[in-house]
């Protein structure tokens, strides 16, 4: 036991080591590109960038010693900066299989664990296979692995949006009839449009789009600046203060068996 607590500060020491020495000798700003996503990335009343994800993302410079030029952008336009240009972060990002090879990441934010929602006013009952919500109207975001699946599946009445939040709103004025989300995302959205999330009801739970919601750089990006950022992610991983974050936010992994259960939407 005391051999392991000995190793486990001996690393945490190498890796304040790697973080100290990128603060010394490239110090930079570095662009960000994120959207509004509560409880991930939230606009805070004084207009600055709140929520988890920009917690972590915070503590990544404080200890790397660089400063973050932070864009807050509709998703798809963020996703394309991020693909196309070196030395720039992105968050909160779904990390995909086919997104595996396109980015350099850095950790993981949380799991989740996607379903097809509706309202209750229209569904009775649940859906036994991803066919039957075909039949009905979807709302999706554009530049989102959701709005990709969509499509990918041959889903006919698809409405694109620009924000998560339109899908909420589209839905529960009956422009759609039916959305994909994660049940943390869904139940901060209704909760910040003060919606009655006892209306909706899950129909389907997507297991092709269970993925880990992560934090990464782009490609081509400068080594030195990544071993930076991801010695910096693996100090908030062994020092407990990820855990903490989560804790203080009420975030959990989407398991099926996890013993902590989010509030369902309301």
């Amino acid at each position: 036991m005391h051999y392991y607590k000995e190793i486990k500060i001996l690393f945490s020491l190498l890796m304040m080591a790697l973080i100290c020495t990128s603060q010394v000798f490239s110090a930079h700003k570095i662009e960000v590109v994120t959207e509004y996503l509560s409880p991930f990335q939230v606009r805070n009343h004084d207009g600055t960038l709140g929520g988890f994800s920009t917690a972590i993302v915070h503590r990544l410079f404080s200890l790397t010693g660089h400063v973050a030029d932070i864009r807050v952008l509709p998703w798809a336009r963020a996703y394309r900066i991020g693909l196309k240009k070196p030395n720039v972060l992105i968050y909160s990002i779904a990390h995909t299989k086919p997104r595996d090879k396109k980015f350099i990441w850095l950790g993981k934010v949380k799991n989740e664990r996607f379903f097809i929602w509706g309202m209750r006013e229209k569904f009775s009952d649940e859906f036994t296979s991803l066919e039957q919500a075909k039949n009905y109207r979807i709302s999706v975001s554009k530049g989102y692995n959701s709005a990709i699946f969509v499509k990918e599946n041959n889903f006919n009445k698809i409405n694109l949006t620009t924000r998560a939040k339109q899908n909420v709103g589209m839905l529960f004025k009956g422009r759609s009839e039916i959305l994909l989300s994660s049940e943390l995302v869904l139940a901060s959205l209704v909760n910040t449009l003060q919606l009655d999330g006892d209306r909706l009801i899950k129909l389907f739970e997507v297991v092709e789009l269970h993925h880990d919601l992560e934090i990464a750089f782009s490609l081509g990006s400068d080594p030195a600046l990544v071993a930076s950022f991801q010695a910096a992610f693996r100090q908030l991983e062994t020092s407990g203060e990820l855990t903490r974050l989560k804790k203080l936010w009420r975030i959990y992994d989407d398991n099926p068996d996890h013993k902590h259960q989010h509030t369902p939407p309301r």
